[in-house]
C-alpha cells in the first residue's frame, strides 16, 4: 500500500458574512490557558461555534495552536510545568464537555482505535481525533498516551478495526513510532495504519511517514481522509455531528 503525506487544507468554509477570526481566537485561548482562566476558555470556545465555526476547525485552528504555543513557551523556560499541565488539563475538559454536547452521525459500520505510541504523553490531539471520528459514526476505542506497541497490536487482533491512528508529539518517541507501525503492518487483517502529530512537520519525520499508509500534522486534512478509509466515502451532512449550542 502506497503512503499519502497530506499537506493541510483549508477548514471549513465559513459563512462570508461572519467569519470567525480563528488566529485571533488562538491567541485568546491560549492567554486564557496561561492566566488559569476556565470560564474566558469556554465563551472562547462558545464564541468560535456560535460565528460558525466547525467543531474540526476550533481544535485545528484554535484550541490545537494555542497548546502548541504553551508547549514552545514551556520549553523556552516562559512557562511553568505547572502552568503547562494546567493548559493541558483545561484543554481536555473542555473537549469532555463538546463532545458531551455533540450529536453524532449515524454509525457507519467503521471501527477505529486511536493511541499515543509508548512514551509518548502527550494525548490531546489523539482525544481529538477520536472524538471528531466518533462524530462521524466511527466505533472508536481511545487508548490514551504511552501504549506500548505490544499491547496496542494485542488489542487491535481483539477488535479487528479498519484504521488505527498514532500520534506521535515528540521526535524523541520517533523509534517507538516506526517499530508500532511496522507491526501494525505484519498484523493480519492489516488494518490501514495513520500516523500524527506535531512532530511530523520536522524534516527528520520523513522516513517515519513514509512507513504509515497516512501521515500529516494537520487535522483537518486526516479528517477529510479519513471519509474514504473503509471502501468508502459517506456523506457528511453538515447539521450532524456538530456541537448544539
Amino acid at each position: 500500500m502506497t503512503s499519502t503525506a497530506l499537506s493541510p487544507v483549508p477548514a471549513t468554509q465559513r459563512p462570508p458574512d461572519a467569519p470567525p477570526d480563528f488566529g485571533r481566537l488562538s491567541v485568546l485561548f491560549g492567554d486564557a490557558l496561561l492566566t488559569a482562566c476556565p470560564s474566558v476558555a469556554r465563551a472562547i470556545v462558545d464564541c468560535t461555534l456560535r460565528a460558525g465555526g466547525s467543531r474540526e476547525a476550533l481544535y485545528a485552528e484554535v484550541m490545537a495552536p494555542a497548546l502548541h504555543d504553551v508547549g514552545c513557551r514551556w520549553e523556552a523556560g516562559q512557562a511553568s510545568v505547572a502552568s503547562e499541565h494546567l493548559a493541558t488539563a483545561m484543554t481536555e475538559s473542555l473537549l469532555a464537555e463538546i463532545a458531551g454536547r455533540t450529536i453524532p452521525e449515524p454509525p457507519n459500520g467503521r471501527r477505529a482505535v486511536v493511541a499515543c505510541v509508548d512514551e509518548e504523553r502527550h494525548a490531546v490531539g489523539a482525544r481529538m481525533v477520536a472524538d471528531l471520528l466518533e462524530a462521524q459514526g466511527w466505533e472508536v476505542g481511545f487508548l490514551g498516551a504511552d501504549v506500548p506497541a505490544d499491547a496496542l497490536c494485542a488489542h487491535v487482533v481483539d477488535v479487528r478495526p479498519a484504521l488505527v491512528a498514532l500520534s506521535v508529539a515528540m521526535p524523541v518517541n520517533f523509534r517507538a513510532a516506526a517499530v508500532t507501525i511496522d507491526r501494525l503492518h505484519a498484523l493480519e487483517p492489516r488494518p490501514f495504519v495513520a500516523i500524527g502529530g506535531s512532530a511530523l512537520g520536522t524534516p527528520v519525520a520523513t522516513v517515519l511517514c513514509e512507513r504509515a499508509d497516512l501521515s500529516t500534522s494537520d487535522l483537518t486534512a486526516f479528517m477529510r481522509h479519513a471519509d474514504t478509509i473503509g471502501g468508502f466515502s459517506p456523506a457528511r451532512p453538515p447539521a450532524r455531528g456538530a456541537p448544539r449550542a
